[in-house]
């Protein structure tokens, strides 16, 4: 135990101080070991404590607070001394129970409470924001699916099969057939607009509208003139990448507008022809011109239609997909239907990415002549 002497009327103890020992005498010559005492603590006892011959007091457990200590001595008669000594002592809190260390608690609590109550209102308000955002999405995606044809036809001797994979972000891919009333001629469009949600699909309804009526001429006049109406309406940055195909009975126009390749199997022979035509995108420059490329077409040949989300597709390292890989995949199931040749594109993409979400759309269309006209 610490020990602490003073002859100070003023005792200051702390919480590390247990107890505290007063020592007691009186002056006494007679029976002096027969002298005996009594002490009074105010604030602590109702009544004086008999403390008989011990020389001292030995106080602990008080509160914190300030006292007085007054003691009386009796001589060995009995005879009360008529002096009362007294000494004053305190004892002072820890630093955790103090009044500042208190208010700091509360202030402490006070804050934490306004932190958590913003927290809560920026929690909901950012639940509030996703649930919009969902909703919006979910939108974006019904728009998307809204705008893709809802047959496919069947005409020209044709096997044709298509689909779309939509990413998280809504994208803008987009797929369309337009049979021509003559019977003699089928175009196919696959498209990717850039940006995502509404926008993107803004101007894939300014596309499909603008390929409404357009008389029957070759693939690369109808993308100039639908080059033109985009530029016209003028949606910022915003364009559309564009593949279209006119398939005769045994021939096919085919124009592009930085789109990825189209990819023709020949049946006949196994061989696979990778079709890329340099361009700009839809809306980028009001007089641009287009490519047009014509190729044989027969029996048993398929022309195939992506958008750059397969070949794009990054797995858990990050490495995409390429299209060395779509290439091969295509060139290996040239000789089996549409339906079949499609779902091979699908299983070699879901194989790369795994249990990962395609990053972006990945649109299909294979096109292929199964049958020959009546």
């Amino acid at each position: 135990n610490k020990k602490h002497t003073t002859r100070k009327n003023n005792i200051r103890a702390t919480h590390t101080t247990p107890t505290i020992k007063i020592n007691l005498t009186a002056p006494s010559i007679f029976k002096a070991r027969n002298t005996t005492f009594s002490y009074f603590i105010d604030g602590y006892h109702d009544t004086w404590v008999d403390n008989g011959t011990r020389r001292y007091i030995e106080v602990q457990g008080l509160s914190p607070g300030t006292y007085t200590l007054q003691s009386k001595s009796y001589n060995s008669d009995g005879y009360e001394s008529k002096n009362t000594a007294s000494i004053n002592f305190s004892i002072i809190p820890p630093w955790w129970k103090t009044w500042w260390a208190y208010s700091s608690y509360i202030a402490t609590v006070l804050v934490l409470f306004a932190f958590y109550v913003k927290f809560q209102k920026k929690s909901q308000a950012k639940a509030t924001e996703d649930k919009r955002k969902e909703e919006e999405l979910e939108e974006a995606r019904q728009f998307q699916l809204d705008m893709l044809p809802s047959e496919t036809p069947d005409e020209l001797g044709l096997d044709i099969s298509s689909t779309i994979k939509t990413a998280t972000e809504v994208g803008g891919d987009y797929y369309d057939y337009f049979p021509q009333k003559d019977g003699k001629s089928l175009y196919v469009v696959v498209g990717d607009a850039t940006g995502h949600g509404m926008t993107a699909g803004m101007m894939v309804s300014i596309t499909k509208a603008g390929l409404y009526g357009i008389p029957s001429i070759p693939p690369n006049d109808i993308a100039r003139r639908l080059n033109r109406v985009i530029k016209k309406i003028d949606l910022g940055w915003n364009r559309m990448a564009f593949n279209m195909a006119r398939f005769w009975e045994d021939r096919v126009e085919f124009t592009s507008a930085a789109m990825p390749p189209v990819y023709h199997y020949h049946g006949e022979t196994g061989e696979l022809d990778e079709v890329l035509l340099g361009g700009l995108p839809l809306g980028s420059i009001k007089d641009e011109t287009f490519s047009l490329e014509e190729f044989d077409f027969n029996q048993g040949d398929s022309l195939i239609f992506i958008s750059d989300g397969l070949p794009e597709a990054a797995n858990y390292t990050g490495e995409m997909l390429g299209y060395d890989a779509v290439y091969n995949c295509i060139k290996t199931n040239g000789n089996q239907s549409a339906e079949e040749q499609k779902q091979s594109l699908l299983d070699l993409g879901s194989a790369w990415l795994g249990d990962l979400q395609n990053q972006d759309d990945i649109t299909i269309v294979v096109v292929k002549k199964s049958k020959p006209l009546e």
